[in-house]
């Protein structure tokens, strides 16, 4: 069975899996393959069944502010649902760092192929299946930039030892910092940060409008809470996974395993 992925992010990742799993070496083309993780980011959970010497690790999503619904408005500019605590909430996550890797072993992506959404609709005529994790059509509403500051040594940023709170302070974090492994979001009017992550041994500091003092920037976008979602393409050998190549905002990469061992499961003889 002759599979095509585009893409390498984390969603093409578990689709490489999902492949594997299923007897099948597929063919990876992209524009390139991530090294880093910009934000607060960690994978969710694993497939069910699948075991890797890799342990998830507990991380903790801190409030700073008045609730919920002000660090929406403050992104979003409306009321909507994200991932922000109404106070205190502690979740597991596994690091992306390590595992990912783990994922495309036995798989060598082609780097360096920017494929426009017509020449993967061309390509699936020469595959059994296409799985893309990049949008067919652009997203009816603009993506919400995001800038994505780091990474900051940890030592550096918050060094408890000294008392070095200069990134505290210029940023207007709260008194006790930041802790390793949490998430910490901006719920009130004061400071131009909107969420400090420490996973991973990084500090992120995300904001919506830059921050000249910080570290390199990444622009990361963020999908429009309103946005419809591009759930099916019109191709049935196409098979659309990830955030970005369904429009689904909640859509986390571990689901693309499915996603991929579902629609290619019925072409294994």
């Amino acid at each position: 069975m002759r599979v095509l992925i585009v893409g390498a992010g984390p969603s093409a990742a578990f689709a490489a899996l999902a492949c594997k799993d299923l007897g099948i070496t597929p063919i990876v083309m992209t524009k390139d393959v991530p090294i880093e993780f910009p934000g607060a980011f960690y994978i969710h959970r694993v497939p069910f069944g699948r075991h890797f010497n890799i342990r998830s690790r507990r991380i903790t999503c801190y409030l700073h502010g008045y609730n919920r619904a002000h660090y929406a408005q403050r992104i979003y500019g409306a009321d909507v649902p994200t991932s922000c605590p109404d106070v205190v909430k502690e979740t597991f996550g596994y690091n992306p760092y390590e595992l990912l890797p783990t994922l495309w072993e036995g798989i060598a992506p082609q780097a360096g192929i920017t494929l426009t959404p017509g020449q993967v609709r061309h390509l699936s005529a020469s595959f059994d299946a296409v799985i893309c994790s990049i949008p067919l059509t652009p997203p009816p509403t603009t993506p919400i930039k995001m800038y994505v500051h780091g990474p900051i040594a940890a030592t550096k940023a918050f060094n408890y030892t000294t008392g070095e709170h200069w990134l505290a302070g210029m940023l207007n974090v709260p008194e006790e910092g930041i802790q390793p492994q949490s998430i910490l979001y901006n719920a009130s009017p004061h400071g131009a940060w909107a969420r400090i992550s420490w996973l991973w041994d990084h500090i992120w500091v995300e904001s919506v409008e830059p921050i000249k003092f910080l570290p390199s920037c990444h622009i990361i976008y963020k999908l429009p809470r309103q946005t419809t979602p591009q759930e099916v393409s019109e191709d049935p050998r196409i098979l659309l996974i990830g955030r970005w190549g369904t429009w689904k905002i909640n859509y986390l990469c571990h689901q693309a395993y499915w996603d991929t061992y579902m629609k290619l499961k019925p072409g294994i003889t």
